[in-house]
């Protein structure tokens, strides 16, 4: 049962209701006591109060239901602008993880070409006679 078929079950019901309340006044003898009428004239109008009952509370239920349905709405636009912030943040942070990796790479060989330069002149430094001064 969805939200727009509510006021289609609403009338089916109290179509159904008022007739089947006023079938009994119809099927009556002519000669019908006055109080039979007015018992039928009761029930009528009771049936008709449980119908217009019925429709508020089924009114109340979908006006609830549309307002929860909007704050769903605005919950998913809310939900998709803070996935494309998130998405927009990661790819930002993946570029610049992808630079400083590159800037790491670059300061490793320049460490290692560092360190291989100061074992050269170290060696070279140790075979060299001691300078007397």
């Amino acid at each position: 049962m969805t939200v727009r078929s509510l006021p289609k079950i609403l009338l089916f019901c109290g179509i159904l209701c008022i007739f089947f309340g006023l079938l009994p006044v119809y099927a009556a003898p002519k000669n019908a006591n006055i109080d039979t009428l007015r018992i039928q004239q009761q029930q009528v109008k009771q049936q008709r109060q449980n119908v217009v009952s019925l429709r508020d509370r089924l009114t109340s239920i979908k006006q609830e239901a549309q307002h929860r349905l909007t704050g769903l709405e605005q919950n998913l636009q809310t939900t998709d602008s803070h996935i494309a912030d998130s998405e927009l943040q990661l790819k930002v942070a993946t570029e610049r993880l992808q630079e400083l990796q590159a800037d790491l790479g670059i300061a490793e060989q320049n460490y290692q070409n560092r360190q291989t330069a100061t074992i050269g002149r170290l060696r070279f430094l140790q075979r060299s006679p001691a300078s007397v001064g």
